[in-house]
């Protein structure tokens, strides 16, 4: 299951706690874009305090993006908000609505959904860490650490890149034929030139091709230095 986060969220510069709940209000919200649910259950599937998520929600009302309601019964006890989404238009990105998804750390959900914001057809994005700062508000070692978390998560591939470029990243998803904790990666669906192994799996096979001519060549001296001359050639030689 997946729900449509619009780009210009990550603009904005959310906190990334308050951008964990809008995103979560955007999975429970209707096709009319309201969702009915407890503050308790919120804080239990963003794996947050439930204190964070009420100012959070605090924060998002504040900046227009929710319309909250409360709701109670007929003796007067809370019942579960209402939360009215008000979802800018533009382009969006699509998030997986999952359980691993929504209790990762609010810093890496952060980067996470920029990732996929960036993300190309094949599944690739190469932002730098410069951008990723300045997008989401967050310091740099913020980001490096965050993007540890997603690759413990298997959730990011990093691959580096030559001198000059941003580092390659792979977004892997939820199926079991691209985990690579459950299959080996295709050799066809990655290019095999931004796959680093290969220079693990390409020098042993130089080293034998190497080995193999210094041996022929060795042999070859050895056999010019055995030759034996005519001995008429030689004392022609001597006279």
């Amino acid at each position: 299951m997946f729900v449509k986060i619009p780009h210009t969220i990550l603009a904005l510069q959310l906190p990334p706690n308050a951008l964990k709940v809008y995103c979560y209000l955007c999975s429970c919200a209707s096709a009319d874009g309201v969702a009915t649910v407890r503050a308790g259950k919120i804080a239990r599937n963003c794996n947050i305090a439930r204190a964070t998520v009420c100012s959070a929600t605090t924060q998002l009302v504040s900046l227009g993006l929710v319309q909250q309601r409360h709701r109670y019964k007929i003796d007067g006890t809370y019942r579960s908000n209402e939360y009215t989404l008000i979802r800018p238009a533009g382009r969006w990105f699509a998030l997986e609505v999952s359980q691993r998804i929504f209790s990762l750390p609010a810093s890496a959900f952060a980067v996470y959904a920029a990732f996929l914001s960036f993300r190309n057809r094949a599944g690739k994005a190469f932002p730098s860490l410069s951008h990723l700062s300045g997008l989401l508000g967050l310091c740099r070692n913020t980001i490096i650490k965050a993007i540890r978390e997603l690759q413990q998560a298997h959730l990011v591939r990093k691959l580096h890149k030559w001198a000059g470029k941003h580092n390659l990243y792979i977004l892997l998803s939820n199926t079991k034929k691209e985990c690579p904790a459950l299959t080996k990666p295709s050799t066809q669906s990655i290019n095999p030139l931004d796959d680093p192994s290969n220079t693990i799996i390409l020098t042993p096979f130089f080293r034998r091709v190497k080995g193999a001519i210094v041996s022929f060549l060795q042999g070859v001296v050895h056999f010019l230095d055995n030759i034996s001359l005519p001995t008429r050639t030689l004392q022609r030689e001597r006279v």
